[in-house]
């Protein structure tokens, strides 16, 4: 059975309730009970939902934050009511450096891949300045490499 999430949130003064159903690899989004599918593309899949549909006329976003769906339109989240910040897609090109630790390294290095990928997508929704944001993804993976290495030391007995 299709696990179900549900949520009210508020526009333009009204109340909208929202469900989102996974049901044969299709994702269902409703809108009031009127259902919509949404078909994940090829950056949803390396980052996380974030895909277009059309919500009172207006393009709207069906995006997956940190485990939670929430609609973006007019660039605010309805749901949480933050800024709306689309995940920029040269984030990709920072997990490039993890492959090797996700494939080589074993539990932990694969540990810290998942960790650090998980770290680069938050920073991607940030609302910062991008030179910052690359400055900050750049700490990520460094400090992601040191630290599955002290560990792997560590573990080995190496590091003493």
């Amino acid at each position: 059975m299709a696990k179900i999430t549900e949520w009210e949130s508020q526009y333009n003064g009204q109340t909208y309730t929202f469900s989102h159903e996974k049901v044969k690899g299709k994702r269902i989004l409703k809108v009031n009970g009127e259902a919509t599918e949404i078909k994940p593309g090829f950056w949803s899949f390396l980052l996380s939902l974030d895909e277009p549909f059309t919500f009172e006329g207006k393009e709207a976003r069906f995006v997956e934050i940190g485990g939670e769906f929430d609609i973006a339109v007019d660039g605010i989240l309805l749901k949480s009511g933050k800024p709306y910040v689309k995940q920029p897609k040269w984030i990709v090109a920072f997990f490039v450096p993890l492959i090797p630790l996700f494939i080589n390294s074993g539990v932990v290095g694969a540990i810290g891949a998942i960790v650090g990928a998980a770290a680069l997508q938050a920073v991607g929704r940030k609302l910062l300045p991008v030179l910052i944001k690359v400055l900050i993804s750049i700490g990520i993976v460094v400090a992601t490499w040191i630290v599955v290495i002290v560990i792997a030391l560590t573990i080995a007995g190496g590091w003493q």
